[in-house]
């Protein structure tokens, strides 16, 4: 008996404890396949999840480059992540932090650009974070 009751609290603890559900890119909110079919026009989406775990519904999309975008339940984005070495695509990046970056890290670029509801942080290609306010003022530089 208690070899059995081992046995399944350790199955019980290796099992999948994650809510994710996959689904397709139809349904998604329109916001978020707009900015799909705008960033990424030609790269091929190879899985969408849905967490299901928020309050707010929150879905992931991989693409086939290595990209990944996440939407809130609205459609909009709140991290786009590109592979090592990679920068996100243009026009993605608010035009005041754009300018930051290319005039004060002229050798670097977005690497990682993620939203929040006090601003944004982007991690340039060197490892360098920086935080913007909402209007994208520059506010510090860290290092992870």
């Amino acid at each position: 008996m208690a070899v059995a009751l081992m046995a399944v609290a350790a199955f019980t603890s290796c099992s999948d404890d994650n809510d994710d559900k996959v689904i397709s890119t139809t349904e998604l909110p329109q916001a978020a396949r707009t900015f799909i079919s705008t960033y990424f026009p030609t790269d091929k989406v190879t899985k969408v999840e849905k967490d299901a775990e928020h309050t707010l519904a929150v879905y992931d999309v991989h693409f086939s480059s290595g990209y990944e975008v996440e939407f809130d339940v609205e459609g909009n984005w709140v991290d786009v992540d590109a592979p090592r070495g990679k920068m996100i695509p243009e026009g993605i990046a608010p035009v005041e932090i754009a300018h930051y970056v290319v005039t004060y890290y002229p050798q670097s670029g977005i690497n990682e650009l993620s939203r929040h509801l006090t601003g944004y942080e982007a991690e340039l290609l060197d490892g360098e974070d920086l935080h913007f306010d909402l209007q994208g003022n520059f506010l510090y530089a860290d290092r992870d």
